[in-house]
């Protein structure tokens, strides 16, 4: 039934006293709302599934394949450069020098002495620290065998004052005296630098010389 059967039986019954003037009016509007309601659903499209990717969305990601496809063959190029060079500077400046020059552009932490020195009484030794980017230099020196010793951290530009016996500046944080267990650290620029391991004793009432063991790392 359309709403012109139903809006004329409406006026029927309200002709016929069936419905009052406010009862036709209701109904009149009722049958009107619900067949406008009924027009306006049939004529909205329904909404597409979020779940089915548009042909637009399907090409962006096709075309990004290549690009992976590209990146990942540069990444596994770039590796085996990588390993290529490795090999090479192992085998012509050693391993500890490698690892050394690659802790100098990445600043991540170099050992730069892990070795026991032998130092005769009455003697001292200078050991050289080439720290090639400011850090922290951690220093643990240990009398394996032998007789209190002096430590002291200069600058390179100190040393022939102190070989001279000049007055020389250098860094109290590492200063220590007639010891035979010594672990400091503190911050210091890049450059080069000397620990100076001395054994003031004679050898007479001491032994006439020293196993120590040294350990100087840098760290970021």
């Amino acid at each position: 039934m359309g709403i012109a059967d139903e809006l004329e039986k409406l006026e029927e019954l309200h002709r016929k006293g069936t419905l009052s003037d406010e009862e036709f009016e209701k109904a009149k509007a009722s049958v009107i709302d619900t067949t406008t309601k009924l027009s306006q659903s049939a004529t909205t499209p329904k909404e597409a599934d979020s779940s089915i990717s548009k042909p637009t969305e399907i090409r962006a990601k096709a075309s990004s394949l290549p690009k992976v496809k590209r990146f990942l063959k540069n990444l596994f190029i770039l590796s085996i450069l990588i390993g290529l060079a490795w090999f090479f500077l192992t085998r012509t400046v050693g391993k500890q020098s490698t690892e050394k020059m690659i802790s100098s552009v990445v600043h991540t932490p170099i050992t730069l002495v892990d070795e026991i020195e032998n130092i005769s009484a009455s003697s001292w030794k200078a050991m050289p620290l080439n720290l090639s980017y400011s850090g922290t230099l951690n220093l643990t020196v240990e009398v394996v065998r032998g007789n209190p010793v002096d430590i002291v951290v200069i600058h390179s530009t100190e040393l022939e004052n102190y070989k001279n016996s000049n007055q020389f500046q250098h860094f109290p944080d590492f200063e220590a005296s007639k010891t035979t267990s010594y672990k400091r650290s503190a911050r210091l620029n890049e450059g080069i630098y000397y620990l100076i391991i001395r054994d003031n004793t004679l050898g007479i009432l001491s032994t006439s010389s020293s196993d120590i063991k040294v350990i100087a790392r840098l760290e970021p």
